[in-house]
């Protein structure tokens, strides 16, 4: 992997999160943003304390530019934007900016580091057919639960498979991006494809995974990655890109993590009480897979 593989995503973040500022017409809104993001300037500081160069200002973006700049694969190009399209970027401050200053933001980043999105507005599409699809009534509910759950680190030293004949066996390299998760070290492994990876395994220890994974993520995080997934595929397709899972493997992932969320569920059910929250989470998240299987397989 590369030098900018290995670099934490805050910069990326920071840069997303500027440019949303630069957008926002109201003077006190923008104001609110830029004290949020000095948050991230420190936490980019705290990541990269052997950093040299002040770490506030162009610095954060320079970083940020290198960083996708240099991934070799495009497919990974495509799955950051969405995962920042996914993100908060002031996390774990909740500000509301407007689709169009988003959409803007991502413009720039994409054009800047050459990524093969040249029409945002088809991803804004796919965002808002996979929201309302999902019915994602609160989007800052996912935001909120992820703060301060390292939910990822069982994934971070996992081995996964990708598909294509091109994709070797990659370590995924996850770093949280303020409510989501993105892969900077394997080969298009936005976060809903690692999530259905790991659904595809049948041992015991990664069942295991599977289960803590789920569990901390609960229905709220696993709609985000299925949406992430969906849209994500959906412009992996449209854009021609090699060695990405073609539709009915992205359907037989999903079915095997209906089967391992149906297993824990049965499981759960031996323990808990019926109208328990714990079982009301299990038959939510079994309902988002089927609901996300029927998609794929009528998508056009």
């Amino acid at each position: 992997m590369s030098t900018a593989d290995n670099l934490p995503l805050s910069p990326l973040r920071y840069w997303y999160g500027s440019l949303i500022a630069e957008r926002t017409m109201n003077g006190e809104t923008s104001a609110r943003m830029r004290r949020a993001l000095e948050s991230v300037a420190e936490q980019i500081t705290r990541d990269m304390p052997d950093t040299p160069g002040d770490t506030s200002g162009l610095a954060p973006i320079a970083l940020a530019q290198t960083q996708l700049s240099s991934l070799t694969s495009e497919a990974q190009k495509i799955a950051v934007i969405v995962e920042l399209r996914a993100s908060n970027p002031f996390h774990p401050h909740v500000i509301q900016y407007t689709d169009a200053a988003a959409i803007g933001a991502l413009k720039k980043i994409a054009w800047s580091c050459d990524v093969p999105l040249y029409d945002l507005e088809v991803l804004d599409r796919f965002w808002k057919e996979a929201n309302k699809a999902f019915e994602q009534k609160n989007p800052w509910l996912w935001v909120r639960r992820a703060a301060g759950v390292a939910l990822l680190a069982a994934l971070a030293a996992m081995v996964v498979v990708t598909a294509g004949a091109a994709a070797p066996v990659v370590t995924a390299l996850l770093a949280t991006l303020g409510g989501g998760a993105v892969a900077a070290g394997g080969f298009g492994m936005v976060g809903g494809v690692v999530v259905l990876l790991m659904g595809s395994a049948t041992s015991g220890a990664l069942l295991a995974m599977t289960t803590t994974l789920l569990t901390q993520m609960g229905p709220e995080g696993l709609r985000a990655e299925l949406i992430k997934l969906e849209v994500t595929q959906r412009l992996w397709w449209r854009e021609g890109m090699s060695g990405v899972l073609k539709r009915g493997e992205v359907i037989t992932q999903q079915k095997q993590l209906r089967n391992n969320i149906k297993t824990l569920w049965l499981k759960e059910e031996k323990i808990s009480d019926p109208r328990s929250e714990p079982i009301q989470s299990w038959q939510k998240m079994h309902e988002l897979v089927e609901k996300s299987i029927a998609r794929f397989e009528s998508l056009p």
